[in-house]
């Protein structure tokens, strides 16, 4: 069972999302995101919920001290030459020093929630049945402020895009640039003092990208063709277009860039 739902990126979303298409399980989804962060959180009531972990972790056992070194932690006794110790009330002395002294971030949370993900501030829920958004209060203090963001058909998250579609997940790339009323730069220009081959690294890169959001071939061709269309008008080469889309795609590469519109490339 997952239990800890905190994500560096969408890998883990992606997998989830495989694994209920090919199960046909999919049932509801759900975004939040979180208007106040951590630092709103008072030390005094921070500090009494770690002294509580503190008195739990050293409860029970034969061994009462902690012994911390640079091959690690365990637990030992009085007796043992191992490195720094500390008891349960250094320990919490050590604690009250290092949040009054230093930043650091806290947010570790372990919970029995399966297909939950949080990125930062931002959370989604997959076939929760509503739990998460009744049980949150229990897992957030107060100061931090949880809003339902979107729920139901359709979802976004991070740079993906979240569609209901016959019972399974339809997943494609999501940019809120794409809304903005005025053009983003996005990649380099091919007229700029860069070397060139950064230009085309890049946009090899943003095909790959493309491709692990994508659920379906059309929805790569679909945001694949957007990409193609604006390195065009930043100074792209067809031909080392088609080269990068070969290094990428090998022997698929003349249909997929027959699809993205550069099909008529010479050789």
């Amino acid at each position: 069972m997952k239990t800890f739902w905190v994500i560096q990126n969408n890998v883990d979303v992606i997998k989830c999302i495989e694994k209920l298409n090919k199960q046909g399980s999919f049932r509801s989804m759900s975004t939040f995101d979180l208007s106040t962060l951590y630092t709103k959180i008072p030390h005094e009531s921070l500090l009494n919920v770690m002294n509580s972990i503190c008195d739990f972790c050293f409860q029970g056992g034969e061994n009462d001290l902690l012994s911390v070194s640079t091959a690690g932690a365990r637990w030992v006794t009085k007796q043992s030459k191992a490195g720094l110790k500390f008891s349960k009330e250094l320990f919490k002395e050590a604690l009250a020093y290092l949040m009054g002294n230093c930043y650091f971030t806290f947010g570790e949370n372990v919970f029995r929630f399966c297909n939950t993900f949080r990125f930062i501030d931002d959370l989604l829920t997959i076939n929760d049945n509503n739990v998460f958004q009744e049980s949150f209060k229990s897992i957030y203090p107060p100061e931090l402020q949880l809003n339902l963001e979107s729920s139901g058909d359709r979802v976004t998250f991070l740079d993906i895009d979240l569609r209901k579609n016959n019972g399974c997940l339809d997943v494609r790339l999501f940019d809120k640039r794409d809304s903005f009323s005025f053009d983003i730069v996005r990649l380099p220009f091919c007229s700029s003092n860069m070397p060139s081959t950064m230009f085309y690294s890049c946009f090899g890169a943003e095909i790959i990208r493309i491709a692990r959001v994508s659920s379906s071939l059309e929805n790569f061709c679909l945001a694949g063709k957007v990409l193609i269309d604006r390195a065009f008008r930043q100074g792209a080469k067809p031909l080392r277009l088609q080269k990068i889309l070969k290094k990428v795609y090998g022997p698929q590469q003349v249909f997929q860039a027959s699809r993205l519109g550069i099909k008529c490339v010479p050789k």
